[in-house]
């Protein structure tokens, strides 16, 4: 073990078993405390609100809740993910409302063609492109422009969640071999793996030798083993970057196709927090431990809630908090009594729903569930006290 603490020790939030580690990195007192980075992690983590939880929001007017999704030119209901409930016309193909699909004469034999196949298989075809494909398809014809406009609202909200269930460690650059978080569950046949790592060096005549050195967690902060994944770019400006790109690989203009009008404009692309309500309590969920964090517990204010991010201390401060790994501490014994360097949820599996759809899917379980919301708030505040001292409240909040 390091002995002693290192506050500019360097600490980095990796993916082991997805191969995928955060775009940044730096000392934990200033990764805590940054938003950006910390709103990185929710939205690496959380599963938007599916169509139903939506619709039977408590608050939600009782106009805006719809019993099924129809793909419609023009139709104020956002498309949802479920390709059922679709609108078909007597001859079993979709009919977009307001508008005159083609028909057997104008499409000749449709026997056997793509048009022959069901909505469902449409959108399974297009769940296999990227978002600049499905907007070409969109441009084929009225029908099309009305799937591409759903296939492109899930190919969207499927970019939310990517770390959802996949074991998570912040590791400081100062861990020693061998020394694993309990929660990372690593086989012997990966402890045998990562027990050694083959390193290049250079002699005093400039020969290239191969040695090799014990293997540290420290190791997948830096190499190659684990991909960066990029900071979360919000959801407008990556609908305005495929834009952009849609339109200088295809000599595009959106002003003046009308048919990507109806796909973007009229889609649910702007108004990210549609499948992120604000009505709705969301929760934190430690799936290895079976523990839950709510969002109207963790909050200082209920006003710092919006959908799954919290401002000051919220879910993505949480998870940099409590699964932080290292050999060295991050501060002063007499500050840190407790070294979140041995973090209690090191290794762990995670993820951020509502909470109704929690209680949907757990309902049948023979294991309850723990809410450790109050604990995990000590916690919290005990380290923003560090941070900010003892009346940091009223210094961040102003009250």
């Amino acid at each position: 073990m390091n002995p002693g603490f290192d506050m500019k020790q360097y600490f980095r939030v990796v993916a082991p078993r997805a191969r995928l580690k955060t775009s940044w990195r730096g000392p934990l007192g200033e990764l805590l405390f940054d938003d950006l980075l910390t709103s990185d992690l929710v939205w690496k983590l959380v599963k938007p609100a599916r169509e139903s939880d939506i619709q039977i929001s408590a608050t939600q007017p009782a106009s805006n809740k719809t019993s099924t999704t129809t793909l419609s030119v023009g139709s104020n209901q956002p498309p949802g993910t479920d390709p059922q409930g679709v609108k078909q016309n007597i001859d079993g193909k979709l009919q977009a409302e307001g508008t005159q699909a083609p028909t057997r004469s104008e499409t000749r034999d449709s026997t056997g063609t793509l048009w022959s196949l069901p909505p469902e298989m449409h959108l399974l075809i297009l769940s296999f492109l990227d978002s600049l494909d499905i907007m070409s398809f969109g441009l084929t014809n009225r029908y099309y422009t009305d799937v591409a406009k759903k296939a492109l609202v899930s190919y969207y909200r499927s970019l939310y969640g990517q770390w959802a269930g996949t074991n998570i460690v912040c590791i400081g650059a100062r861990t020693d071999p061998n020394y694993y978080p309990p929660g990372l569950s690593l086989s012997d046949e990966e402890l045998r793996a990562l027990a050694w790592e083959k390193d290049q060096y250079y002699d005093r005549q400039g020969v290239r030798l191969d040695r090799r050195k014990p293997f540290t967690l420290s190791n997948l902060m830096y190499g190659a083993w684990c991909e960066e994944d990029p900071i979360w770019l919000p959801l407008t400006e990556r609908l305005r970057a495929d834009i952009n790109r849609f339109n200088s690989s295809r000599l595009r203009n959106i002003r003046i196709d009308p048919s990507l009008d109806v796909i973007f404009r009229q889609g649910r692309f702007d108004d990210i927090w549609y499948y992120f309500p604000e009505d709705q309590e969301w929760i934190l969920r430690n799936l290895t431990a079976k523990q839950i964090v709510r969002s109207k517990t963790l909050a200082l204010l209920d006003g710092l809630i919006k959908g799954p991010q919290i401002g000051v201390i919220g879910f993505g401060e949480v998870i940099l908090a409590l699964t932080c790994w290292s050999s060295c501490r991050a501060f002063p014994p007499p500050l840190d009594p407790t070294n979140i360097c041995n973090g209690l949820w090191a290794g762990h599996c995670f993820d951020i729903m509502l909470l109704s759809r929690h209680k949907a899917e757990t309902k049948n379980e023979k294991s309850d569930w723990t809410d450790v919301s109050d604990d995990v708030r000590v916690l919290m505040e005990m380290l923003w006290e560090i941070e900010n001292g003892p009346n940091w409240v009223e210094h961040i909040l102003g009250v």
